[in-house]
């Protein structure tokens, strides 16, 4: 299922002084705009035929997805530090954590290997930058993301649980390949409403945001569960520009 896991930083990546702009009542956040933008994009996609339900199909890191009806991450409870087994990826790059309970200071990290064998040697692995989530108590319960950028071939999760801590939780690597669309969703929402009057620069931003947001929407490629399993194959994908059926 279609998820929005776009927040304020990724819109400062476009605009580091976006906050300033924001209305005082929404205390310098953008969450208000980021989820109508993300509702709209998911109408946009049903009316070009594309059932967001379909879409975002998880790897999961710690089942076989195969073993996984609708596609749901399997929550498990770990209580010493493990290695999970290997699982080749497709164009995931965010690895997601559903913390259900956490005891101590523990952490996921993601590994990768390129190794073109059936399944990676041990020595092949290396850790991918930037792909670790920190867990810290009670704190740390529910979602949990970060984003990365170099791609594997085989991609597979380390945990290391404190001395008696516990966690409970799923781990799985999704596309984020819709999350530029929801950005630019998202400004076309604050700049039309910043405009004051035509060609000021709220209103150029809103048309360059429109213009870009139309672009992504007719050339995004992505896996597509086209079976309606809850798993993935290397040939379900769907370009968003194609016209397809609704499941």
């Amino acid at each position: 299922m279609l998820r929005n896991y776009v927040t304020d930083a990724d819109l400062r990546t476009h605009y580091p002084n976006l906050v300033k702009q924001i209305w005082p009542s929404q205390s310098g956040s953008a969450a208000v705009q980021i989820a109508e933008a993300f509702d709209h994009m998911q109408n946009d996609l049903y009316n070009k035929g594309i059932n967001p339900r379909l879409c975002m199909i998880p790897l999961d890191l710690r089942y076989s997805t195969s073993d996984q009806p609708g596609g749901v991450p399997k929550v498990m409870s770990e209580s010493a530090s493990a290695v999970g087994s290997p699982y080749s990826g497709n164009n995931e790059r965010r690895l997601v954590l559903s913390v259900i309970a956490n005891t101590g200071i523990n952490s996921v990290k993601l590994q990768g290997s390129n190794d073109p064998g059936g399944t990676p040697n041990a020595s092949t692995w290396s850790d991918i930058s930037g792909a670790v989530i920190s867990l810290s108590g009670s704190g740390s319960v529910g979602t949990q993301t970060v984003q990365f950028a170099d791609q594997f071939r085989w991609y597979r999760y380390v945990s290391t649980i404190a001395t008696s801590g516990s966690c409970i939780y799923s781990a799985s690597l999704v596309e984020v390949i819709f999350d530029h669309a929801i950005v630019m969703g998202t400004f076309r929402l604050i700049f039309g409403d910043m405009t004051i009057e035509k060609d000021d620069i709220w209103d150029r931003r809103k048309v360059q945001a429109d213009e870009e947001y139309d672009r992504l929407l007719e050339q995004i490629k992505f896996g597509y569960d086209l079976n309606d399993n809850g798993t993935l194959s290397p040939d379900e994908t769907q370009r968003t520009g194609q016209v397809t059926f609704l499941r």
